[in-house]
C-alpha cells in the first residue's frame, strides 16, 4: 500500500513538473499488442522506473548538477531513504499506539500514554537528526543553491504525497 502511495506521488510530482513547464513527462512505454489484438499496459516495473528517471532528469536540470554529482545525490538518497522509511514507520506505530491506548475506556493507564508520547517526541528528533546528516552529506558535493532548490524540490513532492 505505502509503496503503491509513493508511486503514485512520483508519478503525479513528475507529471505536475511536467506540466508547469519544467519538462515533458515521464514517457508512456509502447503498448503491445496481444493474439486478441487489445493492448497490454506496460508493467509496473517499467513504468516505476520511468517515473524515477523522469524525475532523476529533472532534479539534474533544475539543480544544474553534473553526472558526478548526480550520482552522489542518487546514492545519498538511497542511504537516508531506507533511514528515513524505517523512521516513520516506528512513528507510524507508535502513533497508533498511542491513540488505541487514548480510545481505552480506562484512564489508569497514564504511564503507558507518558511513555508513548516520549517515544513520539523521540521520532521526531530522529527524524531532525537525520535530515540534519543529510544536509550535512549533501554539502560535501552540492551548493548551498543547489542544495536550497533541492529542498524546495522535495517539499513539492511531500506536498503531492499529502494532496493524494
Amino acid at each position: 500500500m505505502r509503496a503503491r502511495l509513493i508511486t503514485l506521488c512520483v508519478f503525479a510530482c513528475s507529471a505536475s513538473l511536467a506540466a508547469q513547464g519544467r519538462g515533458a513527462g515521464p514517457q508512456q512505454a509502447p503498448t503491445r499488442p496481444t493474439a486478441a489484438g487489445d493492448s497490454v499496459r506496460p508493467n509496473r516495473a517499467n513504468l516505476e522506473q520511468q517515473v524515477r528517471e523522469r524525475i532523476a532528469k529533472v532534479t539534474k536540470e533544475q539543480l544544474g548538477l553534473t553526472d558526478q554529482q548526480m550520482t552522489k545525490l542518487q546514492a545519498t538518497n538511497k542511504k537516508y531513504d531506507d533511514q528515513r522509511r524505517l523512521i516513520v514507520d516506528q512513528e507510524r506505530d507508535v502513533r497508533m499506539s498511542l491513540r488505541d491506548e487514548m480510545l481505552r475506556p480506562d484512564s489508569a493507564r497514564q504511564g503507558q500514554v507518558a511513555a508513548l508520547l516520549d517515544r513520539v517526541i523521540k521520532t521526531q528528533r530522529q527524524r531532525v537528526d537525520l535530515a540534519e546528516q543529510e544536509q550535512k552529506e549533501l554539502a560535501g558535493f552540492l551548493t548551498p543553491l543547489q542544495r536550497a532548490r533541492y529542498f524546495g524540490l522535495e517539499q513539492q513532492i511531500r506536498q503531492r504525497v499529502n494532496q493524494l
